[in-house]
């Protein structure tokens, strides 16, 4: 069960994608149910609001369950609800409402009291069932299902073309039958009650959250585990379609066949045959409306117990085989088993009956684990797929030349497009700002981070896409040279004339006077400093001094990590001094200490910083003092572009000329808005529509910020995107309009701001590796700490103490190793042994089973 790691956005917006299909006449319902005072929610949706769909949708999620039907919705609901969502909905869909059957829906969940999350020993107990599943079905001829981590259990779609008809439903009760009667163990059971058409069922990619979010019993995000390709898009193939004759074929062969797991291992199964339905009725008092023959047995109509306004809505049935069943048709009980029902009216009766078959030594019960004997497909840990560089977002000039330079140094475009970007904002920080609403100014500097292994030609791209700030840089410091020799001189002269005079005036008031008069002209002469508008390898506190020195303007620019290790306190005895960097992104008030004379205030400092560095640099920075606590890594814009390393071009065409020279002319052009502007910054304004594009991202954002969305793992960096956002507008603005007279004068346009919108949702895909990467993840960090040790170790498999043991360093307690271990069963890494000897103390041995292709991979990397 292989799947790409997406942000939790991306997996909602795939999973309806694929469920509603391309079909823009396609319907489908969102349905949140017992939303506090709000009760039930529902809306309608069509294919092309999908995206408002999943905005709605976030206010709730992590706080109630939320579902969707899964067969096509008579287009004629829409009007119920068209695109949002409403509250004290009375109407939902019926079974009449549905047009077509699309998907069978198996869904396993492991056996527990109603109301609560599974711990993960129940949800393991489910996935063994759905694996037993699937792979009957696949014998079967069956294709490959979407598999989805439900939250709780395990959830399996299979697509059907069918009528919806009583033929139809019928069918696809008798399969959940049939499958339930072969596959349910005492721990785990498959819904018999989702045959219907309008069955409503987890949308996946939200927070299942059932009871209390407690340690054990944990709120969990549904996920995608697998979706079989489709070679046209989400569009499934005609081949993956099961036919009817197919359906009836497996539903003939679940009915004759002999109930048993496996040819070497069977489960001894006990149900509910110890009870019959009129034993129940006449020990506790059921009142009974209706009586009535059915297929293979006896119906009886009855209250639901479960909630007492639910009169004569609930039925229990006594099978001919001795089997009973209950159901109840309201939607808010639709999902409480017949195990609920029994344990309601008969607390312990299942445990009862378990201890009962083991007294008996009936050893059949346990369940083995050569049972599972195929290993799910490894999941790369942090595995992401990321998007490419929106190049074709950037104005003309600058897109060509990120374009052709990329080309010519076979780099990523996503190294020349963040390089080039931070270049555009060296050359005007400080000179312009934009104004996004009143009260909200942001300055136009940004810091990014470009993550590349060593030789992918970092250094030349900084080289090429900076050499108009330096060549400028050097003009500015010829044209000032003469002048700064000229007040060295004049100083020099100065001092010798005080001295001569300072001797005299011990005896000569007059020369007194004069000593004095010169000192002051002394104090008050001042030496230019030589311009400069970059460095690339510095200490803060020099940092600091040249900000003081350069009118509060500067950049960096750097091919290497060093700049990490001073930051995190190389020449200060490991102490880190983060402050200029955060107030010169900010363009707060920096005080510089100048050695000996009174400290110097700088005035809305603003630093830009373009770093192209290795991987291995981010590697555990979150845990560097105060990287994370005071706000620095949340103020970088990060790019982890694909390796090429290994397929680039050979002797491919050099950067061109005349793409060299517009380039040069435009950055040169952008410099010189200093000398217009003077001193004076001026402020950009955003148009009507460009400010309602941004507030709808702001509102985009927010909710995922929160508990359960995808970027709550990431809060700091992701409060303050829409800043970047912003900045990255004024920026586009500026280098669209490089050849415009007064071009602050000229509004901020709504195709600017949606293009810097865009990149910063292009930045939101490559943050969250960067973090992974920085240690944001602990769970992530716990399971790379217990992946290396195996690999070390070279474990087959290893048990849970020992595992602790050796890795007490980093899990002093045993609790702290679990998350590790569990993600990596998760992925596929190891597996939990079954069936463990107990410890003298009552405590169970848990040890891991290691994969054996991951076992591989490891000896073929020693060997090569």
């Amino acid at each position: 069960m292989a799947n790409q790691i997406e942000p939790q956005l991306a997996q909602i917006e795939k999973f309806l994608r694929v469920i509603i299909g391309n079909d823009t006449k396609s319907v489908f319902e969102i349905r949140i149910l017992k939303a506090g005072r709000e009760r039930t929610v529902s809306g309608y949706y069509d294919v092309e609001h999908i995206n408002k769909a999943i905005k709605d949708i976030m206010t709730y999620n992590g706080k109630y369950n939320i579902y969707i039907t899964l067969n096509q919705v008579n287009p004629a609901l829409l009007a119920r609800a068209k695109n949002r969502i409403k509250a004290y909905s009375e109407k939902t869909t019926g079974d009449k409402d549905i047009c077509a059957r699309k998907w069978i829906l198996i869904d396993v969940d492991p056996v527990r009291p109603t109301g609560i999350s599974a711990t993960d020993a129940e949800k393991a107990e489910g996935e063994k069932v759905i694996r037993c599943v699937i792979k009957h079905l696949r014998q079967q001829e069956w294709p490959d299902p979407m598999v989805f981590d439900s939250g709780n259990g395990y959830h399996a779609l299979y697509p059907v073309d069918m009528p919806n008809n009583a033929t139809s439903t019928e069918l696809i009760k008798k399969i959940l039958e049939g499958l339930s009667d072969k596959f349910n163990t005492p721990y785990a059971s498959i819904d018999t009650c989702v045959y219907n058409a309008a069955r409503i069922s987890k949308l996946i990619g939200t927070v299942a959250c059932k009871g209390d979010n407690t340690e054990d019993r944990p709120h969990r995000k549904s996920r995608i585990l697998q979706i079989p390709d489709m070679p046209n898009g989400v569009q499934i193939n005609e081949r993956q379609v099961l036919t009817i004759e197919k359906l009836k074929h497996t539903a003939i062969a679940l009915v004759t066949k002999p109930q048993q797991v496996s040819k070497t291992v069977s489960i001894t199964k006990f149900s509910e045959r110890s009870l019959t339905v009129e034993q129940i009725i006449n020990e506790k008092g059921l009142k009974v409306y209706k009586k009535k023959n059915v297929d293979d047995g006896i119906l009886y109509e009855i209250d639901c117990p479960f909630n007492s306004d639910h009169k004569r809505e609930a039925s229990i049935t006594q099978f001919n085989d001795g089997n009973i069943r209950f159901k109840c048709f309201h939607n808010s009980c639709s999902d409480m088993t017949t195990r609920q029902f029994v344990e309601y009216y008969y607390p312990g009766f299942y445990d009862k009956q378990n201890e009962k078959l083991k007294k008996q030594g009936d050893k059949k019960i346990e369940i083995s684990s050569n049972i599972f004997e195929e290993w799910r497909e490894i999941i790369p840990l942090s595995t992401y797929k990321l998007p490419a560089f929106p190049v074709q977002l950037l104005p003309g000039w600058l897109k060509d030349t990120i374009i052709t330079l990329s080309k010519a140094l076979q780099t990523p475009l996503e190294l020349a497009g963040m390089i080039g970007i931070a270049a555009v904002s060296a050359a005007i920080a400080k000179k312009i700002n934009i104004k996004a609403r009143p009260g909200w100014i942001e300055p136009l500097n940004i810091y990014t981070i470009v993550a590349l292994p060593p030789a992918s030609r970092k250094s030349a791209v900084i080289t090429l896409l900076t050499a108009p700030l330096f060549d400028y840089e050097q003009k500015l410091a010829d044209g000032i040279k003469l002048g700064i020799k000229e007040s060295v001189t004049k100083k020099e002269i100065i001092v010798q004339r005080l001295e001569k005079v300072k001797k005299d005036a011990v005896k000569n008031r007059e020369k007194e006077l004069e000593a004095l008069e010169i000192t002051r002209e002394l104090e008050a002469m001042e030496i230019p400093n030589v311009p400069q508008l970059m460095v690339d390898d510095v200490t803060p506190e020099r940092l600091a001094g040249l900000l003081a020195e350069q009118g509060g303007k500067m950049a960096l620019f750097s091919a290497e990590g060093g700049i990490i290790d001073i930051l995190a306190g190389r020449y200060s005895n490991g102490v880190s001094n983060l402050d200029v960097f955060l107030k010169a992104h900010a363009g707060d008030s920096l005080k510089v200490d100048r050695g000996g004379r009174p400290p110097e205030s700088v005035k809305k400092p603003a630093l830009t910083v373009g770093l192209a560095i290795q991987p291995a640099v981010l590697t555990g920075l979150i845990n560097k003092p105060g990287f994370r606590g005071k706000g620095l890594l949340a103020r970088f814009l990060y790019v982890i572009p694909e390796n090429n390393i290994g397929r680039r071009k050979i002797n491919t065409p050099p950067f061109s000329d005349n793409a060299k020279r517009i380039y040069y002319q435009n950055m040169i052009n952008l410099l010189d808005i200093g000398r217009i502007t003077g001193d004076e910054i001026y402020s950009l304004k955003l148009t009507f529509d460009a400010s309602q594009v941004l507030i709808a991202f702001e509102e985009d954002i927010e909710p995922r910020l929160g508990p359960g969305g995808d970027l709550e793992s990431i809060q700091d960096w992701g409060g303050k995107l829409a800043g970047a956002v912003v900045r990255l507008a004024g920026i586009l603005h500026i280098a669209d309009h490089v050849n415009s007279k007064r071009l602050w004068e000229i509004p901020v346009s709504e195709k600017t701001i949606h293009a810097a919108v865009e990149i910063g949702r292009f930045l939101i895909q490559h943050a969250l590796p960067a973090f992974d990467l920085m240690g944001a993840n602990n769970d992530l960090e716990a399971a790379r700490r217990v992946l290396s040790w195996i690999e070390r170790k070279g474990c087959e498999e290893f048990k849970k103490t020992d595992c602790h043991k050796e890795l007490r360093g980093s899990f002093r307690k045993i609790k702290e190793l679990e998350p590790g271990l569990k993600l990596l069963t998760e992925y596929g890494y190891i597996r939990q042994k079954m069936n463990e000897k107990r410890q003298e103390a009552g405590r169970p041995l848990i040890s891991f089973e290691v994969n054996p292709e991951y076992i591989k991979s490891i000896l073929s990397n020693k060997i090569n």
